[in-house]
């Protein structure tokens, strides 16, 4: 991904850092092919468990920006359609942590992996974040606990951090205060919208070897709150 194109997506991750957005009813398109020759291609995740905010307010953004996309779901990805070649990268949209995913089982979570690995990216927002990683902490039966168990399919190889449930601070349902790790025009700190996206926990050396950049920060708790890094020859 170019960088003024990873530039705009952050900008889209400061909007819909959650479930659900606010956002007007537009036509849903299972396709959008950009006039622009170059433009990019995204294939936008909806199916069982996806929150239709996510997915709606995420196309308006691709379609105000040109940017081709197709609707997959669990049928077209176990059937092999991500391809590196053709779709720039994947969107996992917002949604119930527990269930988004779940009709994409061993097979599907493989075939995204093995997707990003040969050089696709990988967008998750919200429960998307969640089900990338291989653990999470905070939304499980143990809900207000502090035990860390086993969730997504190991693309984030740390800890997805729900901390309005476990009362982190700074952590709410509603607007939350971020910074910035590089202030922008001047500006640092920005607030956000927040319905129990998480926060991300990992080790030095993950970081490290996938060239982790860390683009904003849960103000109080002081947990990386937006993400990039290498996988493979992709990005996540």
């Amino acid at each position: 991904m170019s960088r003024r194109f990873t530039r705009k997506l952050f900008c889209a991750l400061l909007l819909i850092h959650g479930a659900a957005v606010r956002a007007a009813e537009p036509e849903t398109f299972e396709a959008y092919d950009s006039p622009l020759a170059d433009a990019p291609r995204v294939a936008v995740y909806d199916d069982y468990g996806a929150s239709s905010e996510s997915v709606r307010s995420f196309k308006m953004f691709l379609q105000h920006h040109n940017y081709s996309y197709v609707t997959v779901n669990a049928k077209t990805v176990l059937s092999g359609v991500l391809n590196p070649a053709v779709h720039t990268f994947f969107y996992m949209p917002g949604g119930g942590s527990m269930r988004l995913g779940s009709l994409l089982g061993p097979r599907g979570a493989s075939l995204i992996m093995k997707y990003v690995e040969n050089g696709g990216g990988y967008l998750g927002i919200c429960a998307g974040a969640f089900y990338a990683a291989a653990r999470a902490e905070g939304i499980s039966d143990t809900t207000h606990k502090r035990d860390v168990y086993p969730l997504g399919i190991g693309l984030f190889d740390g800890i997805a951090v729900d901390g309005t449930q476990l009362g982190e601070p700074g952590f709410k349902n509603g607007l939350v205060d971020f910074e910035l790790t590089v202030p922008r025009n001047g500006v640092k700190d920005f607030k956000g919208l927040l319905i129990g996206g998480p926060g991300f926990r990992y080790e030095q050396a993950f970081a490290q070897s996938h060239q982790l950049r860390v683009w904003a920060t849960f103000k109080l708790a002081r947990l990386p709150a937006v993400i990039s890094y290498r996988y493979g020859r992709g990005r996540v």
